[in-house]
Formats: structure tokens, C-alpha cells, sequence
């Protein structure tokens, strides 16, 4: 097969977010393949928000200060090879066809992401990194990614997000995140995180808890005692409060981020008038979005393009429209404001690749 065909292949497993049996489908991929997650070192990483954030900024700052380093997130924006990186070089398409036929030829049943997991670790097992930065997918205890022991766990914050899987209480939710937390094993959290929750979890593991009440990454670069260049705690991946002209792209998508985001353009544009350029994936949680986002911008413009798993343009317009916010639809990014004025860019990952397509390529 070549990279196509087994991109093709992987997607048409689906995207099964949770296994019915845990973690048990990525123990057997992961055992058939020696243990490769054995064989490195790794920061894990979880949270509702900020955790691609801190995990590319711990990633980059370990780079930049030479070690050898492997990034693992999700998902990708604009191509699949984004989620898994060493150093500034991602992973090639030779490489991702090789990893993929091989595991495909194992013929062992495993989800999207317990295959992609398991590519991730073989490549970075094969590459002889120094140390491997995994974001969590979903959650923390079930996610495939849960495999690790690492030198770090990272708990970045917790708000209600994917309550159909993880809960719908803060503190069910952070019961699942804090499912990373491995024996004596130091763990980092963000303020926003329930220490009752995480505290007797970390007890119970011997783990000891750090609160870190300003840059989470720096928390744990410190904590892990390595040469770092603090330069690439400024860095920010694709998509996350990226300005490219009059446009602001940011993948918020659940309502403490989009308060954030809001928060961040009002505080860095405080007298210019902010429309927003919006899709949404998650019926649940839209109404909540839309009210923090709609008593701060003059209007919605609902992106309308393809995908199995956005909301239709159309019912988010109506749903804005019901709860008395001005909106519209448009295929187009290209909408009328004054001079001055900003577009916030937000919502959802899917949409991003698409906006971006629209976007002159000098702009960015």
C-alpha cells in the first residue's frame, strides 16, 4: 500500500473514541511489537484545555535546547503527519506507510487511535529519541495513550467537555483525567483542577501533586531538571491564537476555552469590533458556547462546509438565532466588516484546514 491507500485504510476503521475493553486493545497491539512504550521516556499530558499548548511548548523548548524529542497530539489540522513529530521534522510519508502496513499486518483488532498510539511509539522507539511528549486524546484512564509511565504527568485544567464519555460533573471528569497519574510519579496540575479529586488519586499512587499557578509547561520543565531554551515557551502550534491579518484562529471548542479566547482578543484588540466565524461538533455542549461567545461579538457567521462530524450550519445559525444573537451562514470566509474590525476564527478543529485554504497565502 502507499500512503494514501493506508490513510484510507485507518479512517475507515473509525474513530471509536473510548474501547469497550479499555486499554486492553493497545496492551495486546503494543505486546505483539515488543513493548515499545517501554522502551522511552515520556511527559504525559492531560486536560480539558491547554494541553496541545503545553505539550508543543515543552516539546519545542527541549528541542531547542538540543535534545531529541518526540511529539505526539491530536488531532491534525491540515495533514495527518502533524501528529506525530521529532523535533521541527515530521513524521514522512514513508514513514507513516511503513508503520501503518506493519501494524496493519498484525491483524490485531485496535481503533484509530490504538493504531495511531502504537505507530507513534514504534517511530519514536525507532528514531532513539531522548524523550517523548504525548498529549492525551480523550479523557486519561481509558485513553490509549495510557500505557506510559512516565517521568511527569501533566493535568492541565478540567471544565465539562465530552461529558458523554467522561461524566457530567467536574469532578467525574477529573476522576478520569486523573487516571495518568502512575505510581511515584511527580504530577503537575493547573489551578482550575479539583484537588480533592486529584489528591486522593495522587495519595493513593505515593504520587506527589504540584500546583502550577502560571505557564504549566515551565512547571514541568522545570521540575524534570534538563536543559531547556526558554524561547519555545512562547511558541504556539497552528491554530491556537493565531493571528493572520484581520483574521484570529483559535481551536477553542467548549465554553471555558472560548471564554479564554474571548478574553485574550478583548484584552489584545480592546477597541475593535469582534465577529466570529463559527462551527461546532458537540450538540450537547452549543448552547453554552454560543452564550459565552454571544454577549461579546456583534455577530456569528456559521461556517457552512462538509463533514461527517460538524454540526450543520444552518441548525447552529437557528440555535444562535433562538437564543437572540445575530447570525448568518456562509461557505465563504470572506465577509464584510469595517477596517478595523477582528474575526474570530473558532469552534472546532475541522473547520480550521478549510478557512485556512481561503486564507491568500501572503497573509500568513
Amino acid at each position: 500500500m502507499n500512503y494514501q491507500q493506508c490513510l484510507k485504510k485507518l479512517y475507515a476503521i473509525g474513530k471509536e473514541r473510548v474501547p469497550k475493553n479499555g486499554l486492553e486493545t493497545i496492551k495486546d497491539l503494543l505486546s505483539h511489537f515488543d513493548h515499545p512504550e517501554k522502551k522511552c521516556q515520556f511527559i504525559h499530558i492531560a486536560g480539558s484545555n491547554g494541553k496541545g499548548t503545553a505539550a508543543f511548548q515543552i516539546a519545542e523548548s527541549l528541542h531547542l535546547a538540543g535534545h531529541r524529542v518526540g511529539l505526539f497530539t491530536s488531532p491534525h489540522i491540515f495533514c495527518f503527519r502533524e501528529r506525530i513529530r521529532i523535533g521541527s521534522e515530521l513524521i514522512s510519508e514513508e514513514k507513516v506507510t511503513a508503520l501503518l502496513s506493519r501494524i496493519f499486518e498484525a491483524n490485531l483488532p485496535a481503533s484509530f487511535f490504538d493504531i495511531v498510539t502504537c505507530a507513534a511509539f514504534l517511530y519514536f522507539v525507532e528514531q532513539n529519541v531522548d524523550i517523548a511528549i504525548v498529549e492525551v486524546g480523550i479523557g486519561g484512564k481509558a485513553d490509549a495513550t495510557n500505557v506510559v509511565h512516565p517521568l511527569i504527568s501533566v493535568i492541565t485544567s478540567i471544565s465539562l467537555e465530552h461529558t458523554e464519555i467522561l461524566g457530567d460533573t467536574i469532578e467525574k471528569i477529573a476522576f478520569e483525567k486523573a487516571g495518568i497519574i502512575k505510581e511515584k510519579t511527580p504530577v503537575i496540575i493547573g489551578p482550575s483542577v479539583p484537588r480533592t479529586v486529584i489528591d486522593k488519586v495522587a495519595e493513593s499512587l505515593n504520587a506527589q501533586v504540584t500546583v502550577c499557578e502560571q505557564n504549566i509547561a515551565k512547571c514541568a520543565l522545570d521540575l524534570l531538571g534538563w536543559s531547556y531554551d526558554p524561547n519555545g515557551l512562547f511558541h504556539r502550534s497552528f491554530c491556537r491564537f493565531e493571528k493572520v491579518g484581520r483574521y484570529i484562529l483559535d481551536v477553542a471548542h467548549n465554553p471555558d476555552a472560548c471564554h479564554h479566547l474571548i478574553t485574550m482578543v478583548k484584552k489584545h484588540y480592546p477597541s475593535r469590533k469582534i465577529h466570529c466565524l463559527f462551527s461546532f461538533s458537540k450538540p450537547e455542549s452549543l448552547a453554552s458556547v454560543l452564550r459565552v461567545l454571544g454577549t461579546e461579538v456583534e455577530r456569528f457567521i456559521m461556517f457552512d462546509f462538509e463533514h461527517d462530524r460538524i454540526i450543520p450550519a444552518e441548525r447552529v445559525h437557528q440555535e444562535a438565532i433562538n437564543l437572540g444573537y445575530p447570525s448568518s451562514c456562509s461557505r465563504t470566509i470572506d465577509i464584510e466588516t469595517g477596517p478595523e474590525d477582528i474575526i474570530v476564527v473558532c469552534g472546532s478543529f475541522y473547520m480550521m484546514k478549510e478557512v485556512c485554504n481561503q486564507i491568500p497565502r501572503e497573509l500568513f
